[in-house]
């Protein structure tokens, strides 16, 4: 049954999302450590897979699921059918254009952002403008080295969402009397004579290899192509250093691409990488065994327990230094 204030649950929900990023970039930019906060959301979007699991849950452990899913963009726990109306095709194209929405987003905010700077340098004084063009270190960062940064954050945490979105599509099973469905919506055939299947079909797949193998393999190619400034920088985090652009020469590549590698340690930078191949396979094993809840649980804690057996061996976290190395030892 809709909730009596549906539409007002729907406003909150956006609201609390908008509240939720702004106190993420006040956090950042009082250089607070957000490690904790990212391994909290991919536990959070790990646990709420656990809901399609086909077994008699505990109304309890229901009520759990639902709350840790906020952590995948699902709009679904504020009932948004009783506040607009739309399709199962249209929820599809929805969740399937987040990456899309979110790069127009940041080139809206680039160019306000530029243009915010161009007037301000424009009104500073000639000796000032002289002096900046003299010494680059005075120099403030360039908006598309934040606005870049705030990007790749958010689509690695929409990454999940819109790999199962297109998964979902292969998702069916046999029903009686009507064949096979598709688990997710079950008045949609698993076949072509389905118009609405036909048309979606093809958009899964180009779902399944634009994002799910080339959000991979762009944040790949940005960590191979800055790896000796991205292991510099990283080397002088660890001492609790290279905080401004006149200590850090690499302060430029650090607030364009920390979002891939801050919470790891030099030699493992590129860990990244092994957090996304854990979602693809946990997101592969919820969608694609749905017939199998047995072997769907037991695979996906294999996958669990490999990747704590990993963590253990290699600690790849870097422990936070409230204060320089250097700054200690002098004192």
């Amino acid at each position: 049954a809709c909730p009596d204030l549906a539409k007002l649950y729907f406003a909150l929900f956006f609201i609390v999302l908008f509240a939720l990023l702004g106190i993420a970039w006040w956090l950042n930019k009082k250089q607070i450590n957000l490690a904790g906060l990212s391994i909290g959301v991919d536990f959070c979007q790990s646990v709420a897979m656990f809901t399609a699991f086909n077994f008699k849950w505990p109304i309890e452990l229901v009520s759990l699921f639902d709350t840790v899913s906020a952590s995948n963009f699902n709009v679904q726990i504020i009932a948004p059918e009783c506040s607009v109306v739309w399709t199962f095709s249209q929820k599809f194209y929805i969740i399937g254009s987040m990456p899309v929405i979110l790069s127009l987003l940041s080139f809206v905010g680039l160019v306000a952002m530029t243009l915010v700077q161009t007037l301000s340098r424009s009104r500073k004084s000639k000796a000032l403008r002289a002096a900046l063009s003299k010494d680059k270190s005075l120099e403030a960062l360039r908006p598309i080295d934040m606005v870049l940064g705030v990007f790749l954050s958010l689509l690695y945490y929409c990454y999940f969402v819109v790999l199962k979105n297109g998964l979902v599509m292969f998702d069916c099973s046999d029903r009686k009397g009507i064949g096979r469905t598709l688990d997710v919506e079950p008045l949609i055939k698993c076949d072509d004579s389905d118009p609405i299947y036909s048309e979606l079909f093809p958009w899964a797949i180009a779902s399944i290899v634009l994002y799910g193998c080339g959000i991979p393999l762009l944040f790949a190619v940005i960590l191979r192509r800055n790896r000796d400034s991205i292991r510099k920088d990283q080397e002088l985090r660890s001492r609790g250093e290279g905080h401004s652009m006149v200590s850090n020469p690499f302060f430029a590549t650090r607030k364009r691409y920390q979002k891939l590698y801050s919470d790891f340690k030099p030699e493992f930078v590129s860990w990244r990488l092994v957090l996304l191949g854990r979602k693809f396979a946990l997101a592969y094993t919820a969608i694609m065994f749905g017939g199998h809840p047995m072997f769907q649980a037991s695979m996906s804690l294999l996958i669990m327990f490999i990747s704590y057996i990993l963590q253990m061996q290699n600690r790849p976290f870097l422990e936070s230094q409230s204060l320089s190395k250097s700054f200690l030892e002098l004192a």
